[in-house]
């Protein structure tokens, strides 16, 4: 990673950090941007816990709502307004589509709002593209921004946001192919093998046995985690035996600390001959210092990170894709990690 640009030494810049694909494209950032300990600050979503020893104020989920909502980043950025008054924030999104990214949109405390790279929304979605993609969006939309900032609002709150604003001052990317539609000079791409390396230097023992790491999808209830597990166990149980008795699985981050846990344990114990141990370790972290042979996953784009850092990438079965979102994923992944 080269510093290439220096930040005002007033600014605070805050990196809204909810996975290990945005702790490395944050941590490419403050390495371009020459930033300094006391400028830089984590905001973590779902139970995220970071591996970089950076300042961490995790967002807390309204008890109502029983998700992140406009009121607990309105009150965030009323902390900050109250702590350093008028320092001015610079804000790094993983995206602009979710209800609660319009508080970073209106606080007159908020300079520039950045993107930073989050997984295969980058490869799938297009500038001003709503999620769920209907055809007039991506024009009705920009006629709506134009207006907006024609009488000086940067963003309605009552307006369906897209995945990708164009409202963004610089995106910082981990692959020439993320977001490919915004403009050249403000797309940023760096080497996401070079930063892995860099942060986690490759400590892999001699005695060190091959591992199998399995990537699960989000689940939402104990029956599906059953069944999502049971229909890939056969999968499972052949590649594992012509590779290790080691088996990691890493579950998504929003059910580590979930009872589903303990039933997908139960599972995979009965069913196979395996050494299992359940992570929330980085996977990039896994690859390098645990000698991962193979990483299996269904829908998860870890499989593409993991195809950059040389991994041996197998896909499990997965459920023919129901959504719009799904389906577009399916298609990213095919071309570009099991072609």
């Amino acid at each position: 990673m080269n510093n290439v640009e220096n930040k005002s030494n007033d600014e605070l810049h805050l990196f809204f950090v909810q996975s290990s694909t945005t702790e490395f494209a944050a941590r490419a950032a403050i390495d371009f941007l020459s930033l300094k300990h006391d400028q830089i600050e984590f905001i973590t979503l779902r139970n995220y816990l970071p591996f970089s020893k950076i300042k961490t104020t995790p967002i807390p989920i309204n008890k109502l709502w029983k998700r992140t909502t406009n009121g607990e980043i309105t009150k965030l950025l009323n902390n900050y307004s109250t702590s350093y008054k008028t320092r001015p924030i610079c804000c790094y999104l993983p995206q602009t589509s979710l209800s609660y990214i319009n508080a970073f949109y209106n606080s007159n405390q908020v300079k520039e709002i950045n993107l930073i790279e989050e997984g295969s929304a980058n490869y799938i979605f297009r500038k001003d593209e709503y999620k769920y993609g209907k055809l007039s969006t991506k024009y009705l939309n920009s006629f709506i921004n134009w207006i907006l900032k024609f009488i000086g609002i940067k963003y309605f709150p009552f307006i369906k946001k897209p995945f990708f604003s164009s409202n963004l001052n610089k995106l910082y990317l981990l692959d020439g192919n993320a977001n490919i539609d915004f403009p050249t000079n403000d797309r940023l791409v760096f080497d996401f093998k070079k930063i892995v390396q860099l942060i986690f230097k490759k400590e892999t023992l001699k005695n060190t046995p091959n591992s199998v790491l399995l990537v699960l999808d989000p689940v939402s209830n104990v029956a599906e985690l059953s069944y999502n597990i049971i229909t890939k166990l056969r999968v499972i149980d052949e590649i594992s035996k012509s590779h290790t008795k080691n088996l990691f699985i890493k579950p998504h981050p929003k059910d580590f600390r979930s009872k589903h846990l303990d039933n997908l344990m139960e599972i995979i114990i009965n069913s196979l001959n395996l050494n299992v141990i359940i992570t929330d370790d980085c996977i990039e972290k896994l690859i390098l210092q645990q000698r991962i042979v193979v990483l299996l996953s269904a829908r998860s784009s870890a499989s593409f990170y993991a195809k950059k850092l040389g991994t041996k990438v197998i896909q499990l079965p997965v459920a023919e894709a129901t959504n719009f979102n799904e389906k577009k994923i399916d298609d990213w992944l095919q071309r570009s990690v099991f072609n």
